[in-house]
């Protein structure tokens, strides 16, 4: 009809993470163990924190310290444990993008789905624009939600605002092939600003290995990291040896 046709074309990483963290479990489950969980909470398999903070920081195109890598024996965990520590009140921490039945490790704290996911970064700021801001606030950005990159802005400006800690859930931390993740932007735009900005990272729903639970959180607040080992050596929270090893090896042959 003489109109111009556009097509979008996406590039999909198709290796199987699944067969590669099978390979090396058999490896893993030979050589001796001193004990099954690491012995302090918070701590990991030699090179673990290094391996995650590379491999992060080539997905979302900002460099990630290995210092603020706190390694937990899940992503729900991680969760749990910041939404108790920084939220003096249940009802003032929420989560955004969660379906009733998921996370049932947060299942007292209030939840809502997206209204529409396209507008997920503004629906985020508008909550703590009105009324009383939660202190803590978790986040499951559908993939379409990151392309309001003004959106993004605001709710980074609001948050630090109303000091309200931002608890970013990204199991597949790229938006596309091409550019730096947009929440990598900020971060590395306004790094004191967004202190207040946790990243939480789920490494057995990356690589599909739902009986392999490790959990990975970027966490730049030097506080609530102490308080999380603290939190995590009160409630005997260890991470499996054998996952930290399994994942370290998947992650530096990537």
């Amino acid at each position: 009809k003489g109109q111009e046709v556009y097509h979008h074309v996406y590039v999909m990483e198709g290796e199987l993470y699944r067969d590669r963290l099978a390979s090396v479990l058999p490896r893993g489950r030979a050589k001796p163990l001193p004990m099954y969980y690491t012995p302090e909470p918070g701590s990991e398999s030699p090179g673990l924190p290094e391996a995650i903070a590379s491999d992060l920081s080539q997905a979302w195109g900002l460099r990630m310290n290995p210092n603020t890598v706190f390694v937990a024996p899940s992503a729900e965990w991680l969760a749990a444990s910041l939404f108790r520590l920084i939220s003096s009140d249940p009802r003032r921490a929420q989560m955004l993008g969660f379906s009733k039945n998921e996370v049932p490790e947060l299942g007292d704290f209030p939840r809502k789905e997206w209204t529409d996911p396209k507008k997920s970064l503004d629906q985020a700021y508008r909550l703590l624009k009105n009324g009383n801001p939660p202190q803590a606030l978790l986040l499951r950005v559908p993939r379409e939600g990151w392309s309001d990159k003004n959106a993004l802005q605001q709710l980074l400006t609001e948050a630090n605002q109303k000091k309200t800690h931002l608890i970013f859930w990204e199991d597949h931390p790229s938006p596309d092939q091409v550019s730096s993740h947009p929440l990598a932007e900020s971060i590395a735009s306004n790094p004191q600003e967004t202190v207040r900005v946790h990243l939480i990272h789920s490494l057995n729903g990356r690589f599909s290995a739902p009986h392999f639970r490790l959990g990975a959180g970027i966490i730049r607040d030097h506080k609530i990291y102490d308080l999380l080992a603290r939190y995590a050596e009160i409630t005997y929270s260890r991470s499996s040896i054998l996952a930290q090893r399994a994942y370290q090896q998947v992650l530096e042959g990537i």
